[in-house]
């Protein structure tokens, strides 16, 4: 009996389909009660699997979670390889797997592999991990069950938050690049970055309590375990952390968000300032009480332009010209749009509701500030973006106000989890680092100060020597460090420079110890070799396949740059990755004038290996989620850096007052949507209505529109005034 026919006899024997109604897979996975999810957990265990395979043995992820809801839900959700959902074709073969009788599910698993092209040799790796809902042991063997049953190897681990799956998949198919894959690994990564960025940081008002609501959910004892990692620096106490009371029950973010009061067990005073995870730990909203005993809240719109107006304060002092941009849904308050479009001078975007949406979205600019106004989301930067950012901090010429700017941009990324963004960066911080060590190795002239025998601070910039030793040592054949940048870094055009003179004092090239050359001089000697024991053939081969996987997704996103694409090659990434590590060694003020025919620019020989249209190609396309704890320790870095209070913070703009309901409904399906789920095409005559309604109300707006994940329908309306304009709104007077 083949793998496939006895894991669809697996299923029928012990996970049988026990609902025969429609259900479908959505942004969020698939969620509802947990009693009934057991074949649907067996069922993504053998998707998984496949999926896997599809991915040619990439390690891909299945969380069981239901995030905010009730704690008698449960529900699962894939990820892919980078640690961002699942492809929208993967959605709907999901949704298939999901719906298909028993005795079909053997050729349903067969359709898919046949249409997707998988090889069924390729071994399969899945990380699974759950939260901590009664259910959730049980539904997370039926997944490992799954996975088992298809032959897939499967490392659980146990009790996780959503973004910290989403991390170690990341880590693992990156070969540790990105960081260890273990919760270590996680809170070493991200409270470095928030340790370092506030290192001396003296306030005055800023508190460094902060009191946090951890919905009776897996973030409680990841918090716990984060704030041994945080030193004084931030002082965390915590409510609601598990060890009494319901998950999510009158407490998470999703209680405070949609309530708009404190959750349980909080006695909220004026001054204390507040933040409130869900279920999960992918979602974060801060609250407090103002002076005059009224509760506030700080959701993910008040989160979004703090991070853009830090963000936005920083480009502007280190002088970098890029293009940084918002991102919202409809249920984001016409308060925070206007301030950011008007106040904020910062272009806003509208999207349809689910973090795919605002995600591909925001890598339209090069810094994406993308939150949901119920606190899910992050920032993306680009890869020209994270260059800039990296060469500005690190350029002597500019003045320190300029650098130490730039110096706080890198360690903001660093302190966000990126697995739902890009990797990227990590790429360039390592070519620019190892470009630095190389280029020292290469035009090293002294036997007596050999590379090769130095300490690992010899090879980066600010410990080669002191000020007072360059000043003494004897002038050296060939340009001053003044004359290049000069002639490089700062010209647009070669008029009026210098053309400098290339005068090694050695022969340029790689000159490894004995040692390391005497077995096999051939498989080190050379660059290309060398530069591959920093980056296999393997793994450059799974960035090259998730960038084409990714062109597919989001291709259509960016018409202009997708013209003529052709699938990236390991060879063309090398060409491209060695292009980076030029970029950062030579400097020049724009882009383009690598490829500049110019005099000047003559030597640059970016040209003659790619063209610029291929280059920005693959920049645009080498291209993961929400983390309450990233998001915490980057809005806590802010208010830090600023010295704010709440009051201060919430003073940017005041909320339209809104309403959001929750209503049960046979089938959602019925409600279209249209122009980003802000208005309805279907069924006749809602839109109409709807519109007659606003219009008799300040500042009113309202919008239906079903949920992704189950069959209720998901009502919001604001006006200018709460009692008088905003609730008579949402009953439809």
């Amino acid at each position: 009996m083949n793998l496939l026919k006895q894991a669809a006899e697996t299923g029928r024997l012990h996970y049988p389909r026990s609902l025969q109604t429609t259900l479908s897979y959505g942004t969020a996975g698939i969620r509802m009660r947990a009693e009934k999810l057991d074949y649907i957990l067996y069922r993504m265990g053998l998707l998984s699997v496949i999926f896997s395979k599809f991915r040619k043995g990439q390690v891909t992820g299945l969380m069981v979670t239901a995030s905010h809801n009730p704690a008698e839900d449960n529900g699962v959700k894939l990820i892919d390889t980078m640690g961002e959902m699942m492809p929208i074709a993967w959605e709907k073969h999901a949704t298939e797997l999901i719906n298909v009788s028993d005795d079909k599910l053997e050729s349903a698993l067969e359709e898919i592999i046949k249409e997707e092209g998988v090889d069924v040799n390729i071994p399969a790796v899945i990380c699974t991990a759950m939260d901590t809902r009664p259910s959730s042991v049980q539904l997370s063997k039926a997944a490992v069950d799954g996975i088992e049953a298809l032959g897939g190897e499967c490392h659980n681990y146990g009790l996780l938050t959503t973004p910290q799956l989403h991390y170690i998949v990341c880590c693992r198919n990156t070969k540790e690049q990105y960081g260890l894959p273990t919760e270590e690994g996680y809170y070493s990564k991200l409270t470095s970055a928030f340790l370092e960025f506030n290192k001396g940081q003296s306030t005055s008002k800023y508190s460094r309590d902060l009191h946090v609501d951890l919905a009776n959910g897996v973030s409680a004892p990841k918090i716990k375990a984060l704030k041994t990692y945080l030193n004084d620096t931030l002082n965390i106490h915590t409510c609601n952390d598990g060890s009494s009371g319901q998950l999510n029950y009158q407490c998470g973010a999703d209680f405070v968000k949609v309530g708009q009061c404190p959750p349980i067990g909080f006695d909220l005073q004026p001054g204390m300032r507040c933040a409130s995870y869900d279920g999960d730990g992918d979602r974060i909203v801060y609250f407090y009480k103002t002076k005059d005993g009224k509760f506030a809240l700080l959701d993910g719109d008040k989160i979004a332009t703090l991070i853009a107006s830090f963000l936005s304060d920083l480009l502007t002092t280190s002088g970098l010209k890029l293009n940084l941009g918002l991102v919202q849904t409809a249920y984001a308050n016409g308060s925070s749009t206007k301030y950011i479009t008007d106040v904020m001078k910062v272009p806003v975007a509208c999207v349809p509701t689910g973090v795919k949406h605002l995600h591909h979205k925001a890598g339209d600019f090069d810094i994406g500030v993308y939150f949901e106004a119920n606190g899910h989301g992050t920032v993306l930067f680009s890869e020209g973006a994270q260059r800039s950012i990296l060469q500005q901090a690190s350029d002597s010429s500019l003045d320190q106000s300029a650098r130490d700017a730039a110096g706080r941009l890198v360690t903001a990324m660093n302190m966000i989890n990126q697995t739902q963004q890009t990797f990227a960066l990590h790429l360039f911080t390592t070519f620019s680092h190892q470009a630095s060590k190389i280029y020292k190795i290469a035009m090293s002239s002294s036997e007596e100060n050999d590379p090769y025998t130095s300490s690992e601070e010899d090879f980066t910039p600010e410990s080669s020597s002191s000020e007072s030793d360059t000043e003494n040592q004897s002038p050296q054949p060939g340009p001053t460090n003044n004359v290049q940048e000069r002639t490089y870094q700062h010209a647009d055009t070669a008029e009026g420079c210098v053309i400098p003179q290339f005068r090694p004092d050695n022969v340029p090239g790689l000159r490894l110890p004995e040692d390391r050359t005497k077995k096999d001089s051939a498989k080190y000697s050379t660059p290309g070799a060398f530069f591959k024991l920093f980056f296999t053939l393997e793994l450059v081969g799974q960035v090259c396949q998730y960038t084409n996987d990714n062109f597919t997704r989001i291709g259509h996103t960016k018409p202009s740059l997708a013209k003529n694409w052709s699938p990236l090659t390991e060879d063309e990434f090398y060409v491209f990755v060695a292009l980076l590590m030029y970029m950062s060694l030579v400097r020049v003020t724009r882009l383009d004038l690598y490829w500049s025919t110019q005099q000047l620019f003559h030597g640059f020989w970016a040209r003659t290996f790619m063209s610029k249209f291929r280059f920005k190609q693959i920049q645009a396309f080498l291209k993961t989620v929400g983390d309450a704890i990233s998001d915490m320790l980057l809005v806590e870095s802010i208010l830090a850096y600023r010295d704010w209070t709440c009051e201060e913070w919430d003073s940017a703009y005041t909320d339209l007052p809104s309403i959001m309901l929750k209503i049960k409904v046979e089938d959602r399906t019925i409600v279209k949507t249209t122009d980003a789920e802000r208005r309805t095409t279907s069924p006749p005559g809602l839109q109409e209505a709807i519109d007659q309604l606003v219009a008799k109300y300040k500042f009113g707006r309202a919008f239906v529109r079903p949920s992704g994940t189950e069959d209720v329908m998901r009502v919001y309306a604001e006006a200018d005034t709460k009692q008088k304009n905003c609730s008579p709104l949402m009953a439809g007077e």
